[in-house]
């Protein structure tokens, strides 16, 4: 496997335009052209890697140079798994497969990938066996193939329910990752063991052990600009991009990672949703006011009274959509119902404008609602993390008090003031239960070891040790 460091490598630099330049040999020059595809690659640009691949494919069907072709169809299924073109990856792992080689690091590699696919399609056992046929790599001697095959197989211990097994891996492959992190100065080999025990901590649902080895992974990537490893999990990532911005780690590392992959929002922790770069944001709590792509709306888009109300009434009817002819009836309570149909198709076509976004109002079978992949309210988040300060309470009388507390200390950041908040029209819009005035929020009581509720002034005044709790700053 082609490994390198950094993508900005300026030996690729060097390569490329040695190779633009006409002054290497064929052979040099897809050598030179499949390094830096595979350096573009792991930059995330995967547009140029497939351009720069293709370059060397015509050049060694041109100049009759075929050494390179099992290798150069490994960095064709790197691309186009990525891109979720299966089928074409699948065509060169066949590439792959019939090249005649008496070399047992290609036969290796392709396994590794063609155990990486089969993962990508969903199909874990075709998955575990071509990584167990890749894990004769280690009677090579090669410390990188090796490691990030053990990581691969501890991986898939872990989803085919077997934790201990996953662990005894991890143990291994850690304390030989760091031993050739320091022998050889590759981190990208770090980078996945670290990415990877991060991971493990939360499926464990244990947060807080995930935190190290994340901070130490993304501040190199960020240092580095890695944008992918080998055996690259959006589900992985996508959680670790969303524990990073929850707690501050490399946020603009984790929100480039997000916008290049184009991560969903995760839904293992709800919570961590509040920090995710949504391209729309939404508060309607002490008020209300839109942010699009980091950017209040200006004021003449504050001034579309109709568009507004129509995205008010969206909120206000909560986050399993409401149908169209309930919506018109809000927002045109006086018009005569067969007028109200046209009144919101123009001002759904007029909302949606105002949001950038086609995608951001969806309709399905007659219902209305906010893509939730797309747009972010912050008055349903605090309603699931008020679900979830509850469940975690209630847990509170074993080991959990202090994640239940951080809950908590969650809900009173989400919580800016009632819903709608000093608008005209409050009183027009139902809203969340109970947010017209402020919530009830469930609290450990001192003594007793039980759950109770309190009004959340009373959370703000005092949390359940005694110790004045200070409101933190407002989330961009």
């Amino acid at each position: 496997m082609l490994v390198f460091d950094n993508y900005q490598d300026t030996r690729a630099d060097a390569l490329a335009r040695g190779s633009a330049g006409g002054s290497f040999t064929p052979l040099l020059r897809i050598i030179a052209l499949t390094h830096e595809s595979h350096l573009r690659w792991f930059g995330g640009n995967v547009e140029v890697a497939l351009a720069q691949l293709e370059q060397a494919r015509a050049l060694a069907t041109e100049s009759g140079v075929h050494a390179l072709d099992s290798l150069l169809a490994a960095q064709f299924v790197y691309v186009h798994a990525y891109a979720g073109e299966f089928e074409k990856a699948e065509g060169h792992l066949a590439a792959m497969a019939a090249v005649d080689t008496p070399r047992r690091l290609d036969r290796s590699h392709y396994h590794f990938l063609a155990s990486w696919v089969a993962w990508l399609r969903g199909d874990a056992e075709a998955a575990w066996q071509h990584a167990l046929a890749a894990e004769g790599v280690r009677e090579l001697h090669a410390p990188f193939p090796e490691l990030v095959v053990q990581v691969v197989l501890a991986q898939l211990l872990r989803d085919r329910g077997d934790p201990l097994g996953a662990q005894r891996y991890a143990q291994r492959y850690l304390a030989r990752a760091n031993a050739l992190v320091a022998a050889m100065g590759n981190k990208l080999v770090g980078f996945f063991c670290l990415c990877t025990e991060a991971w493990f901590a939360l499926l464990d649902d244990e947060p807080p052990r995930a935190l190290d080895p994340l901070r130490r992974a993304f501040a190199w990537g960020a240092a580095s600009g890695t944008l992918q490893h080998p055996w690259w999990r959006p589900d992985m990532m996508a959680a670790l991009c969303g524990l990073a911005l929850a707690h501050g780690i490399e946020p603009e590392y984790a929100r480039r990672l997000v916008r290049v992959h184009r991560f969903p929002p995760p839904s293992r922790h709800a919570e961590a949703a509040e920090h995710w770069p949504y391209p729309i944001k939404i508060y309607a709590l002490g008020g209300f006011r839109v942010v699009r792509e980091g950017k209040p709306l200006a004021a003449a888009a504050r001034s579309q009274s109709r568009p507004l109300a129509l995205l008010k009434a969206l909120v206000a009817e909560g986050a399993r959509g409401v149908s169209a002819s309930r919506i018109a009836e809000i927002v045109w309570p006086d018009e005569v119902a067969g007028d109200r149909p046209n009144r919101l198709e123009v001002n759904l076509h007029r909302l949606r404008k105002l949001l950038g976004s086609n995608a951001a109002v969806v309709s399905v079978d007659g219902r209305l609602g906010l893509d939730p992949a797309s747009v972010w309210v912050d008055v349903w988040c605090f309603e699931r993390v008020r679900r979830r300060a509850h469940d975690e309470l209630v847990k509170a009388l074993g080991a959990r008090e202090a994640v239940a507390l951080a809950t908590t200390e969650k809900l009173l950041r989400l919580y800016r003031g009632p819903f709608l908040g000093g608008e005209a029209e409050r009183a027009v819009y139902r809203g969340p239960d109970g947010l017209a005035a402020p919530p009830i929020l469930p609290r450990l009581q001192a003594s007793g070891g039980r759950v109770e509720d309190v009004p959340v002034g009373d959370v703000h005044r005092r949390n359940h040790h005694g110790r004045e709790h200070q409101k933190a700053e407002p989330e961009r």
